[in-house]
């Protein structure tokens, strides 16, 4: 059985400017409380799947492994999309290697270092990951392709409306079958996106956070920060600059302190499952 057992992302060291975003994006990795050793893991069964991993590694731009024996091996205006045997790529031991910061201070808004320092102590998890892949630089019958390939190999949803597919984290029974059970919380899901209003992929992040909606405004004001259309209520969202910023764009989504009592169906999975459905699957076994 080839289950999904992780989704690497693994970004470029080889220049300073480089080491120096890793350096705070790491750090604000580390503000998550269910981040450890580099990686995130679903927390509700032993094997529960897929984790989600960050990591340093020897190519020219950043790119996204999925660790799974089905063939994937595709790029997507420079953003490598691919399993993990058909790279050879060196990884690092640690996505946070010590920096040397002499006179640092923050200098844009739109930094790395500036969001870690916003968001140090107000983290407190992690919804989803995932990319947007943008229609110009990718036709339909490759997007249909990695799809089809994601949808064998782990526990895919429709989002309603949309071409948003979601991978949620499910155990081993789950996988098989399907998810039936909404009591936990699954985190981290992974998202893909076919854009229409992107040029370049998005590496998009939505973390969850203590602020408030209103808090939040004041901290990434108008043009800074902004609202995706119906998700107003949800989230405020950010891009932040990167040293590949000509090639692929990072969205920071990030949620507003939760007002609810117990967990919402969107944290349990539920809404996508009954209301998107499983994507078709094939040649699932034991």
């Amino acid at each position: 059985m080839d289950r999904l057992q992780k989704i690497t992302f693994v970004f470029p060291e080889s220049s300073e400017i480089e080491r120096e975003w890793s350096y705070f994006f790491g750090k604000l990795l580390e503000e998550i409380p269910s981040y450890n050793n580099d990686e995130i893991r679903p927390t509700f069964s032993d094997n529960a799947l897929p984790s989600t991993e960050f990591r340093a590694g020897s190519m020219g731009l950043p790119m996204i492994i999925f660790n799974t024996h089905e063939k994937i091996d595709m790029n997507v205006a420079g953003l490598s999309i691919c399993d993990n045997n058909s790279k050879n790529i060196e990884l690092s031991d640690k996505m946070v290697e010590e920096f040397n910061l002499f006179e640092y201070s923050v200098t844009h808004t739109n930094s790395i270092s500036n969001l870690y320092n916003q968001l140090k102590g107000k983290l407190v998890g992690i919804d989803h990951t995932g990319i947007n892949l943008p229609v110009s630089k990718l036709n339909k019958s490759r997007w249909d392709e990695l799809i089809e390939k994601i949808s064998k190999v782990c526990n895919l949803y429709n989002y309603p409306g949309e071409d948003w597919p979601f991978i949620i984290p499910a155990d081993q029974s789950e996988y098989l079958t399907d998810i039936t059970e909404f009591i936990v919380k699954r985190t981290p899901k992974f998202e893909f996106v076919y854009d229409s209003y992107t040029d370049k992929p998005i590496i998009q992040l939505a973390l969850e956070t203590n602020i408030s909606k209103e808090e939040m405004e004041r901290a990434f004001p108008d043009p800074i920060g902004f609202a995706i259309p119906g998700l107003e209520n949800s989230f405020r969202s950010i891009f932040i600059q990167s040293p590949w910023d000509n090639d692929i764009a990072f969205r920071f989504d990030l949620y507003y302190e939760s007002k609810d009592r117990y967990l919402t169906d969107w944290e349990t999975g539920e809404w996508l499952v009954t209301n998107g459905g499983r994507k078709k699957i094939k040649n699932i076994e034991d």
